[in-house]
């Protein structure tokens, strides 16, 4: 299901043994409402927002994606996450379970910069449930995946939420090349430092968080 308009609510659904992604929101989609829905064996991503253009040009505003159920994600592409949001302006995703997924339960932002980039702003990642992502053969992830330098003046949060881990992987939340301006606290997190190289939290060439 691709979302290119505004004032859209996706709730009480389930979506089940997509041959693709479950629902993507793309640019030009305004107010977009995902709550209280069921993903299971997905063959990517359960949940996508923005893309990967280098343009500030019409990004998803006001997303919000709460109380939903993602399982089995990833069945056919390894490398797609539970929920994955790239560019867009202002996304809350709260009160999720993401779980048994082959790849990052949870992915936000994109390029590889240290150079402060608008096409991102203002996550919120609160008081969501993570368990057995990464279970895949792919390594470099983790239970909660951040990526991208965020503007100054914008509010980025993850907060009290549960990530489990015991696949190998290199954290429970990882904030990989360059990501800076994000607030991490009160996260419950329960890793198997057998399996993950860099423990609870690997802050990967960061600037500031």
């Amino acid at each position: 299901i691709t979302v290119l308009s505004d004032n859209v609510t996706f709730t009480g659904c389930s979506i089940y043994g997509t041959g693709a992604g479950g629902i993507g929101v793309e640019r030009g989609a305004s107010n977009v409402t995902i709550d209280g829905n069921s993903f299971s064996y997905t063959a990517g991503t359960a949940i996508f927002v923005g893309d990967n253009e280098d343009s500030n040009d019409n990004l998803p505003t006001n997303i919000v994606i709460t109380n939903n159920t993602v399982s089995s994600y990833g069945m056919a592409y390894g490398g797609a996450a539970g929920i994955t949001v790239t560019y867009a302006d202002t996304v809350t995703v709260s009160h999720n379970t993401v779980q048994n997924g082959y790849y990052s339960g949870i992915s936000l932002g994109w390029g590889w910069t240290k150079n402060a980039n608008v096409q991102h702003r203002n996550y919120t990642v609160t008081y969501n449930r993570i368990v057995n992502a990464m279970a895949g053969t792919l390594y470099d992830g983790g239970g909660i995946y951040l990526l991208g330098n965020f503007v100054a003046d914008s509010t980025n949060v993850v907060a009290n939420n549960y990530v489990e881990i015991s696949a190998t992987c290199l954290a429970a939340i990882y904030l990989d090349e360059g990501t800076s301006d994000y607030k991490v606290y009160n996260n419950a997190l329960k890793v198997n430092t057998g399996n993950t190289d860099k423990g609870c939290i690997f802050l990967h060439n960061k600037l500031n968080s």
